[in-house]
Formats: C-alpha cells, sequence, structure tokens
C-alpha cells in the first residue's frame, strides 16, 4: 500500500501487477491475486492508474469481464487488464497440459471479443450481448474497463 500511496504522490501514471499463476515464484508479493490486490490500491490512491495481469487461458470471459467492470466502478475509471495467454501454471488449473500458443492465442482473442461486447452492452436500453462459440456461450452484459497487452513479435511466443 506504501509503494502505491509513494506513486500517487510522484504523479505516477499507473501501478502494473503481475500474475504468476504459482506460490513463491516471486516472494509474497508475486503470490498476490492481482484483481483483489488491484482493488485495494484503488482505495489507497485516487489518480494513479491500476493495471492488472489476467490471463484468458485459466479465465472465463463473462468472468473477466465483470470482475474488471467491478473494478472500473471501485477505481472511478482508472482500471486496466494486461491481457496475457499464460505459459505457465496449468498444473494449478486441474489435470491436462497447457493448451498450444495457437489455441491460447485463439482463447484470448474470443475472449477479448466477448468481453468488449459484453461492457459494450452496458448501456441503458442497450441488448444484452451474446456469443456463442466451441467453448463459449454468453448473454449479459457489464462494465467497461482499458485492455493492454504484453506481447511477443507472434503468437505463442
Amino acid at each position: 500500500m506504501e509503494v502505491a500511496r509513494r506513486a500517487e504522490a510522484a504523479r505516477i501514471d499507473a501501478l502494473f501487477t503481475a500474475d504468476l499463476l504459482s506460490f513463491n515464484a516471486q516472494g509474497a508479493i508475486g503470490s498476490q491475486e492481482p484483481l483483489v490486490f488491484v482493488s485495494a490500491l484503488s482505495q489507497v490512491t485516487r489518480h494513479t492508474g491500476l493495471i492488472a495481469t489476467v490471463s484468458t487461458t485459466f479465465h472465463h470471459p463473462f468472468n473477466l469481464a465483470r470482475l474488471f467492470g467491478t473494478l472500473d466502478h471501485v477505481s472511478n475509471g482508472r482500471a486496466a487488464w494486461n491481457v496475457v495467454t499464460s505459459a505457465v501454471g496449468e498444473e494449478n488449473y486441474g489435470p491436462g497440459e497447457l493448451p498450444s500458443p495457437e489455441q491460447r492465442y485463439a482463447r484470448a482473442a474470443e475472449s477479448l471479443e466477448v468481453a468488449t461486447a459484453l461492457w459494450d452492452s452496458w448501456q441503458d436500453g442497450a441488448p444484452p450481448a451474446g456469443h456463442t462459440a466451441r467453448s463459449l456461450s454468453i448473454r449479459a452484459g457489464c462494465g467497461r474497463s482499458i485492455i493492454t497487452a504484453s506481447s511477443s513479435p507472434s503468437p505463442g511466443r
């Protein structure tokens, strides 16, 4: 919390949190869940942007849209989502292998499409967003957040 207060006082534009998806990967701070952590930071800052890294590989886009929409409200519009596909962490999300890079990037693209449609449908009088694909079926609406991306030159790298 002290780092956030100092960043605010120094007029730092934004604070960024990683999501390492495993305990003890980078000490206690690396084990923090990014959305809860950034929500707490929103209460001790007024102007600093708050960027939470969350993987589309291990989270459903409806929940991501709801969570980031809520974070956007509690932070008064200062929330941002650093979209990643994760190259590790599958052992913490059930049996099975990590999907291929191509599958992870396809899911990320679809998740962004779904989240954006959900956020856009949360205006008065807007029809609920609907989406059906191989693995996702959604019909709902919720708030809007900024999207960022940590990327490499090509999918899967």
